[in-house]
């Protein structure tokens, strides 16, 4: 229930989901993945395990050190021409 009132989901309709007797659509699927402190992408992953029956490697995680990471450009080239493209 706290779950249906913070995703901002009727809890029917979100039993139907948990169920596999609804088709939300991805806003919706969205906000229960916040809610539940997840990324849409890990509770689709943790879905299809779950249906499956089949444990499945884990999506890596990005490595924070690559994350604005500068690269050498070609000569008169400038990371600020890019940011502005």
């Amino acid at each position: 229930e706290k779950v249906a009132l913070e995703a901002e989901v009727d809890r029917t309709r979100l039993g139907e989901i948990e169920r596999g007797e609804a088709n939300p659509t991805v806003d919706t699927l969205n906000r229960i993945a916040r809610t539940l402190g997840q990324t849409l992408g890990s509770l689709i992953v943790e879905a299809e395990e779950t249906s499956s029956g089949v444990l499945k490697k884990p999506i890596p995680k990005i490595n924070s050190r690559h994350i604005n990471k500068k690269i050498a450009l070609p000569t008169g080239l400038k990371h600020e021409q890019l940011e502005q493209a």
